[in-house]
């Protein structure tokens, strides 16, 4: 069976914190790709050669946009795989793209687990008062006040809120559920009963 061919679009320093050796290496069994060329740009003569040879377009942060002008070196695209979260980022018609059949796919499921739980992290220090302790002791090298200074702090009891239901959104709230906390969540296109069952209010 013949591999696609494939071609790599982002900033070239971020290939390798986007793709470990094994992710690369499935990458080159899948597709007919050279993952030591990659388009930071759409501009030269080289770029375009490859832009127009490739089927699949493999995307990350800081692609070059393809654009309106591209579109008639781009009759081979097939697919446009983004490794962030929206695969739209890189293409400045969408619309046009999804029009002639090109599957856009985006990396969004895969990186809301990462931030969710960056975010949970943040949430959790943040209402035990960490960073503002750390500044405080960096700028005066003397211990906190024991006995007066952890009013309210901590997580029990504290509220929490959320803006939007999102796919990161939904994995955040899911992983409040273990804290006794009071989540509040915005967001207008879900009703009291929906977010009750994320379980906030």
């Amino acid at each position: 069976m013949t591999r696609p061919r494939a071609v790599l679009a982002m900033n070239p320093r971020l290939v390798h914190a986007v793709f470990d050796d094994a992710a690369l290496a499935r990458l080159r069994r899948a597709a007919d790709i050279d993952t030591g060329q990659v388009l930071a740009e759409l501009d030269s003569a080289r770029s375009r050669d490859a832009l127009a040879g490739a089927e699949i377009l493999v995307a990350g942060w800081d692609a070059p946009v393809v654009r309106a002008e591209h579109l008639p070196g781009t009759e081979r695209l097939r697919a446009v795989v983004y490794a962030g979260g929206v695969a739209a980022t890189c293409l400045e018609d969408p619309a046009a793209f999804a029009a002639r059949g090109v599957v856009a796919a985006n990396a969004r499921a895969a990186n809301s687990g990462p931030v969710a739980e960056y975010t949970l992290a943040m949430i959790l220090l943040a209402n035990k008062r960490v960073l503002a302790e750390e500044r405080r002791y960096r700028a005066s090298r003397t211990l906190p006040d024991h006995f007066g200074g952890y009013a309210g702090c901590g997580n029990y009891r504290q509220t929490v809120g959320i803006v939007g239901a999102s796919t990161v959104g939904r994995a955040v709230l899911g992983l409040l559920r273990p804290f006794d906390l009071d989540v509040l969540l915005y967001d207008p296109t879900l009703t009291a009963e929906q977010a009750a069952a994320l379980g906030a209010r």
